[in-house]
């Protein structure tokens, strides 16, 4: 529900947003969120993942949840200081991030929000129900403001300021859910406590790193090529595929630490659960898209209106993508990182960076928002092949017998 709510609720809002504010302020939203991406996945450094692992395995111990927690917080408000001064840096430094410093600097309201949400604190203690109250009630309460408040010409700057207020007060009310439920409490961490959490953090932050170069960097890449109508087009076919990859999502999420404390009791019945997670998953999914690419101008008609007739191609593209980034994210998080293979984690999305960026550079230079869009796939089948690849280096066969070696 958490992380439906995510994907869900924002998508209820597109068709009067599209409408109402045109591709134009629509695509320049679009890009304006896909830099602030950045700094999220900045501030984020992978505590998602490998906090979430850390509690996980501490659950019963309130004294080291609290060392995990107090290092985590400390850690995140120094990278959102950072993350401050470098947005201020860019924005005021370039005429075309200059020109709409506003919608940038109320955007970063979102970093704000993420760094005091702890999801990583209620999904290592397999905890979710009461953020996800507290996260459904600010999304409900932003939909119906929308609604109500976003018109006219500068309703793109009153959504966006919407936006960022209602992650900062859901990351408040988050956060002192948190210190009352667990009981945790707020303590000094020591240089050790911190350099653990940098060091345990710091792959999957590498990871991360790379993974927002090809996520992101497409409409930031698009952005730089063409206007922001074009980004328009290209924003709203990726919101009907973040939609459609949303029915997936909060499924993978939440089994994400039953795999890991699986993982670590027995190496060969994790295998055999992730075996049936990318069957199933791929199954479902592929019937999924294979309607979505058939029915594209239709939704497009009906979600984002007449005015984005040019996204149904882009649709047509995109449709494939929510499989295909489902099932790279189970081999990648579940199969890697469960089974303690960090170093290949990082490898394998370091090297898909660097080969998807250059891909998507050259065929948005060429396409423009076909060729961003066709760079999706591009990059995730890269991904799925060098996953197989360094398992199977590692002598791990996720279709067959598992060697020891690792």
């Amino acid at each position: 529900m958490l992380q439906g709510a995510n994907y869900i609720l924002p998508f209820v809002t597109v068709p009067y947003l599209t409408r109402v504010l045109g591709p134009d302020h629509y695509g320049l939203i679009g890009f304006a969120a896909a830099l602030i991406n950045y700094f999220t996945i900045l501030t984020g450094y992978g505590f998602n993942l490998s906090a979430t692992k850390e509690i996980s395995l501490k659950r019963d111990d309130r004294e080291g949840i609290s060392r995990i927690f107090s290092a985590v917080m400390i850690i995140k408000a120094g990278l959102l200081a950072l993350s401050l001064i470098l947005l201020l840096v860019v924005v005021y430094s370039f005429d075309k991030f200059r020109a709409d410093a506003d919608i940038y600097l109320f955007s970063f309201g979102l970093v704000v929000g993420n760094v005091l949400f702890p999801v990583w604190l209620f999904q290592g203690m397999e905890r979710m129900k009461y953020i996800t109250y507290i996260n459904l009630s600010g999304r409900i309460a932003l939909t119906a403001v929308i609604f109500i408040c976003v018109s006219g010409e500068n309703g793109h700057v009153v959504f966006v300021m919407l936006n960022s207020a209602t992650a900062v007060l859901v990351g408040i009310a988050s956060l002192v859910c948190a210190m009352r439920v667990f009981h945790v409490r707020f303590v000094f961490p020591s240089f050790d406590d911190i350099k653990r959490e940098l060091v345990e953090g710091w792959y999957v932050f590498i990871s991360s790193i790379s993974v927002v170069m090809y996520t992101s960097s497409t409409t930031v890449i698009l952005g730089l090529f063409a206007n922001n109508t074009i980004v328009g087009y290209y924003t709203g076919a990726d919101k009907i595929r973040q939609a459609i990859q949303g029915v997936f999502t909060p499924v993978f999420q939440t089994l994400y630490p039953y795999v890991n404390k699986l993982a670590h009791d027995s190496r060969e019945k994790a295998l055999v659960f992730m075996k049936k997670e990318i069957l199933s998953f791929g199954l479902i999914g592929s019937f999924i898209c294979v309607l979505v690419y058939f029915n594209a101008e239709f939704l497009v008609g009906a979600i984002l209106g007449k005015d984005y007739s040019a996204s149904v191609d882009l649709l047509r593209i995109l449709a494939f993508a929510p499989v295909l980034i489902i099932l790279s994210s189970i081999l990648t998080v579940q199969c890697l990182l469960s089974l303690g293979l960090k170093r290949d984690y990082s490898i394998v999305y370091m090297v898909s960076s660097l080969v998807g960026v250059m891909g998507m550079i050259l065929l948005t230079y060429a396409l423009e928002a076909r060729g961003v869009s066709i760079s999706v796939l591009f990059v995730e089948t890269i991904v799925i092949a060098m996953t197989l690849y360094r398992l199977r280096k590692r002598g791990i066969h996720i279709f067959g017998a598992s060697g020891a070696r690792q």
